[in-house]
């Protein structure tokens, strides 16, 4: 089971904290290698979710992920706050691989720091463009809703909605399996997870709309060291991902035949082409 592999995960791999200047992280260093990949999760802030990734790396590559402080509620003090990360851990060669939302912060990152980003991994994400902010000026209302009614309902009832529209959104186009398989993963994650960072994960979300856009300048340090792995079927609209694709210089692109957006938590495939990936440009 899902939950029962979740938990094994977490009996193995200790977190750690760090208090920083305006913060404090909660997060795991694992693994050992030349390059550390830096995981950004999407929307649901929990950096559990990639514990199928780090258990699939950890042999060849160091391993850091956090969970979002929830203190800090826009995009750019995130920013701001992971690159103190990184500095303070002594992070050397970071590659970075952001899903979804993370995606888009792994864009901002990348805008604001260029000389501490070796390559980038993106999937089922957009381009942090004009492009992106118009497919999703629809969600402003829903997103700020549910910021509304985390404060004032009983969090269980929010939690529980919460989890029935993410799941409806990661699984739309997949198949049964995976449904199966996102769905017992949704409720284990969001299990334990807080009013407070629930609550932040909106503010962040709808900070989006507020951030700055990219250009293909903010990553022309990188040519040939980005790869996206799009889905087919993606809560990102297509113009999204090809604005993504178009701000970058010589990417490699790979759409997943029949992806949904809560596909690359359990597809091997994925974690494969990563793979390839990383051996061919950096090793």
């Amino acid at each position: 089971m899902i939950s029962e592999r979740i938990n094994n995960f977490l009996e193995t791999h200790e977190y750690q904290t760090i208090q920083l200047s305006n913060t404090t992280f909660h997060y795991l260093l694992c693994g050992s290698g030349n390059y550390t990949l830096v995981l950004l999760d999407g929307g649901l802030g929990t950096s559990e979710s990639w514990f199928e990734y780090i258990s699939y790396f950890e042999t060849s590559y160091q391993i850091l992920t956090f969970a979002f402080p929830s203190n800090l509620k826009t995009n750019a003090q995130q920013v701001s706050a992971i690159y103190e990360l990184i500095d303070a851990l002594k992070i050397q060669k970071p590659i970075f691989i952001g899903g979804s939302y993370g995606g888009l912060l792994t864009q901002l990152f990348t805008k604001q720091y260029p000389q501490s980003v070796e390559g980038l991994v993106l999937i089922s994400s957009g381009g942090m463009t004009d492009e992106t902010k118009k497919s999703f000026k629809k969600f402003i209302l829903p997103f700020r809703l549910s910021v509304l009614l985390a404060k004032v309902l009983p969090f269980r009832m929010v939690r529980k909605n919460i989890i029935k529209e993410s799941i409806q959104n990661m699984t739309n186009g997949t198949n049964q399996e995976n449904t199966k398989q996102i769905t017992e993963a949704m409720h284990t994650l969001y299990a334990d997870m807080s009013k407070s960072t629930l609550i932040n994960m909106g503010h962040l979300l709808l900070d989006i709309f507020n951030s700055p856009t990219c250009t293909k300048a903010d990553f022309q340090q990188l040519p040939g060291k980005v790869l996206l792995l799009l889905p087919e079927k993606d809560f990102f609209p297509k113009e999204s991902q090809k604005s993504l694709i178009r701000l970058m210089s010589g990417p490699d692109v790979i759409w997943i035949d029949g992806g949904a957006h809560g596909d690359p938590m359990f597809n091997t495939e994925y974690m494969e082409q990563i793979a390839l990936f990383l051996v061919d440009k950096f090793e």
